[in-house]
């Protein structure tokens, strides 16, 4: 098996991103979204600040990753890793120098079958209450994403079912790293699915929205990547985030920009003009009905708190 966090190590071209992997954990199904960030990606990228409807699981190979969230700025070094709960907003900030390799995939779970099994059926409530949390390392999260990486590179026979398999053993894992082993449940993160596809149009919304907010964006752009109308958009996204098109648009501009106010020194204009507002009175007035503050105001009580 490969050994990770191996700075020395060539690594070869990136295979095509896998399909997504369901795997069970009774009484829970879950499906898992990789992409080829799956594959030790590396970067010292800023990522603007957004959120996911699926957890979303980072393990550090080389470097330091630093994550800003409205908790603070946390920092993970290599062989550490993080959970991000579903509708956690969250950014990553430049990597120090050097870069950060880092593995990520995605997931959700939904009640597969009813179970008699009292631990098993404490699963539920306990993944609905998972918070955002750090691991700074782990005895055997490594050698299972080693192997899991193996499987999908060399596609042998049965790999599919290897793959869920290992996906098993490293989701209960880090249910089992969490903070919150006897939380009591709590609904309200309690992830959902609504069909195969569901994945593939979630990433495409937030996509859309989170590379292209600066920009200007109206309804009949994301409709049409979605096949959909603008009525039926605005269905999709009220079901999905509880907004309209133009609510989720402000609340991603928003987002990013508090982000910005929180861990930048550019001023507000430049601030204004990145999310998307040529007129810096405008970003005034739909900041502070916002966040209820002014964008100086904000950055003054952040630093002074």
């Amino acid at each position: 098996m490969r050994e990770r966090n191996n700075p020395m190590e060539k690594r070869t071209a990136t295979p095509p991103a896998p399909a997504p992997f369901d795997t069970e954990i009774a009484p829970l199904r879950c499906r898992v979204y990789t992409n080829e960030s799956f594959y030790e990606t590396d970067t010292s990228m800023r990522v603007t600040a957004h959120a996911h409807l699926a957890f979303e699981f980072q393990f550090v190979n080389e470097g330091t990753m630093a994550l800003s969230l409205e908790q603070g700025r946390f920092e993970i070094g290599a062989g550490g890793f993080c959970v991000i709960p579903p509708n956690t907003v969250h950014a990553q900030l430049p990597g120090h120098q050097g870069g950060v390799s880092k593995t990520c995939f995605f997931f959700r779970c939904a009640h597969a079958r009813p179970d008699s099994d009292r631990e098993a059926t404490g699963l539920p409530q306990l993944l609905a209450a998972l918070p955002f949390f750090t691991v700074p390392d782990h005895p055997i999260i490594p050698a299972l994403l080693a192997a899991i990486e193996t499987e999908l590179q060399r596609r042998r026979t049965g790999h599919v079912v290897a793959v869920g398999s290992l996906f098993a053993q490293l989701l209960v894992e880090v249910i089992r790293s969490s903070p919150l082993q006897a939380a009591e449940c709590r609904d309200d993160r309690q992830p959902q699915t609504s069909g195969n596809d569901s994945g593939d149009r979630e990433r495409t919304i937030e996509l859309f929205f989170s590379e292209r907010f600066g920009s200007k964006l109206r309804e009949s752009d994301l409709s049409a990547e979605l096949f959909v109308s603008t009525r039926q958009l605005n269905r999709i996204l009220h079901d999905m985030y509880g907004m309209s098109f133009r609510q989720k648009l402000l609340d991603t501009r928003m987002k990013e920009a508090q982000d910005l106010l929180r861990n930048s020194k550019r001023t507000v204009r430049d601030i204004a003009e990145n999310v998307g507002y040529p007129f810096a009175e405008h970003f005034h007035a739909d900041f502070k009905a916002y966040a209820g503050l002014t964008p100086a105001a904000f950055r003054k009580q952040y630093f002074s708190t």
